[in-house]
């Protein structure tokens, strides 16, 4: 009996489609193991059990190396309220960002220097605001005041940098007002089911 060409072609074709299937079905269990082990990363690197804010980090590119970075991007905002980051402005961020462990030449360091260089998104600066003062709600009230405080005390001192005489003490009403959103925006509170959290801007660096 002869070979019929039609019917070798109809199953070419369904074995071309199941194996284009099975390999797509793999690369989809691949990328979720992947993101999967980012947020066990995540995890580790930070001390944060919640899955929601551990998605939500990840969302935003934020990796072992560069969560760190988490309490420097509100210094960030305020420094690019200008359209630009001064000289001492930059000076003021490396210098918070390597008591937070952010050294010279790490991949969280070239993070940094790229928001230096390239202004986030304003998308990016909020919901990483909301990530922090969900994260403040697990405190103590007293913790939590203690470190939103330290947070916009920073602010201030990257607005004052580049202002005034000499680059002291004068601050923009356009940066006053980014400082007061800040502010506003770390005691608004997003209270989720945070199990702990560590690397608060005054932390000694303790989250290697």
């Amino acid at each position: 009996m002869d070979a019929n060409p039609l019917e070798d072609l109809r199953r070419s074709n369904e074995e071309q489609y199941f194996l284009k299937k099975e390999k797509e079905l793999l690369e989809e269990l691949r990328r979720h193991a992947g993101r999967r082990s980012g947020r066990t990363d995540l995890a580790e690197a930070t001390g944060i059990a919640d899955e929601e804010i551990l998605r939500e980090l990840q969302g935003l590119g934020y990796s072992r190396e560069t969560v760190k970075l988490l309490y420097v991007v509100p210094l960030l905002q305020v420094a690019w309220t200008d359209g630009f980051v001064t000289s001492q402005e930059r000076e003021l961020i490396v210098g918070v960002a390597r008591t937070c462990n952010i050294h010279d030449g790490t991949a969280g360091d070239a993070q940094l220097q790229e928001w230096l260089r390239d202004k986030p998104s304003e998308q990016f600066f909020a919901r990483t605001n909301r990530i922090i003062s969900t994260l403040l709600t697990a405190l103590a009230p007293e913790e939590r005041s203690a470190s939103s405080d330290t947070l916009v005390a920073l602010c201030t001192d990257v607005a004052s940098a580049s202002g005034g005489f000499l680059g002291l003490g004068k601050v923009s009403d356009i940066e006053r007002l980014a400082i007061e959103k800040v502010g506003a925006e770390l005691e608004r509170g997003h209270p989720v089911g945070v199990a702990k959290e560590r690397g608060k801007p005054d932390d000694s660096g303790e989250n290697e």
